[in-house]
């Protein structure tokens, strides 16, 4: 990048629910604290709690942790933010994080009371969330590290399910036969009550939603590994078109059939998934927020519609009938945007 374009101003959209603002007061060189403090006060959205998604996010060399630590020190162009760019903001406004963390602390009050004899010998993180590290040149794919919400009393039951999702033989059968390691396991808070979970870089990190919306529970174990298996198809395919499908309903059959301890019980979609808030309204969800740094896929190439074989034009329309399952995962996936896709924060 040549000088003049450094300095030259950019135009960014940003878009958050229904919201549209246009920015075109920063350059290139602009620190990235600068444009989420922009955010900030427009948004009422704290910069820890901002997620910034669009195409050509460029990944850390070398991640630490789900969040970029060095993220204080970088410029807009550092994290491939250029001209013209269109940016989905996720995230939730302070006064509502201070009234959910207000359910949290008496949910988590009630759970002491149950629980007042469970805490077992330094198995929980007092401050951090449960994390714990995988070494085991026998599970080379796998989740290397796991990571849960802190503040919770049952952080530890959060780590437990993370684990057991790692740990899962039909998951750790998929992810060996296809040779995936992913960086980061990690709980995605409940504030974000649009998403189910995302996979962000293609493997850097993919985020679950555990909890319930009344934070007095968690989710299925079943929905949560469908959605676990929806962002392991991101490991190959960004957007959600009959390639990505083909290989998600492939991942459910394979984590069915290579789990020895479940035989003859599929995962195949089929039933109902947890649908939005507990209001019960049928707001739509997404199942992916996080982003990648990724292409897109052209179906069919350049073959016109007229030379394709009727049965294979019909195999195609059934591949793009989505199950109700299956749409409501793709409605609340956050890892792929029509708009393209990437990660900020």
């Amino acid at each position: 990048m040549d000088a003049a374009s450094r300095r030259s101003l950019l135009t960014l959209t940003i878009v958050y629910g229904s919201e549209s603002l246009r920015l075109s007061e920063f350059t290139p060189l602009t620190p990235l604290d600068e444009l989420t403090s922009a955010l900030h006060d427009t948004f009422n959205i704290s910069p820890r709690s901002q997620k910034l998604l669009y195409k050509g996010k460029r990944k850390p060399a070398s991640p630490k942790s789900p969040r970029d630590e060095n993220a204080s020190s970088m410029t807009l162009a550092d994290v491939g933010i250029t001209s013209d760019i269109k940016i989905t903001l996720l995230g939730t406004p302070d006064s509502e994080v201070q009234k959910l963390q207000r359910q949290a602390d008496l949910a988590a009050r009630r759970q002491a009371a149950r629980r007042a004899a469970a805490k077992s010998n330094g198995s929980l993180s007092a401050s951090g969330g449960g994390i714990a590290t995988l070494t085991d040149e026998d599970t080379q794919y796998t989740f290397l590290n796991l990571r849960t919400l802190p503040g919770f009393a049952d952080d530890g039951k959060a780590r437990d399910l993370l684990a057991r999702l790692r740990d899962d033989v039909g998951v750790r059968a998929v992810m060996k036969k296809h040779k995936w390691k992913v960086g980061w396991l990690t709980e995605l808070h409940p504030n974000e009550r649009t998403i189910l979970g995302f996979n962000r870089n293609m493997g850097q990190e993919i985020s679950l939603r555990l909890r319930t919306d009344d934070l007095d529970g968690f989710r299925h174990y079943d929905a949560i590994r469908k959605v676990l298996l929806h962002e392991l198809t991101h490991m190959v395919h960004s957007e959600h078109d009959e390639n990505f499908h083909a290989l998600n309903r492939q991942l459910n059959k394979e984590c069915a059939d290579l789990d020895w301890t479940q035989k003859g019980r599929s995962l195949a979609p089929t039933g109902p998934i947890y649908r939005g808030t507990s209001s019960g309204e049928d707001d739509p969800l997404e199942v992916d927020s996080g982003g990648y740094a990724g292409g897109t896929f052209v179906l069919g190439g350049s073959t016109s519609a007229s030379e394709v074989p009727v049965r294979e034009l019909v195999g195609r329309a059934a591949m793009l009938r989505l199950s109700k399952e299956e749409q409501d995962m793709v409605d609340g996936c956050g890892s792929s945007k029509d708009s393209g896709s990437g990660s900020g924060r």
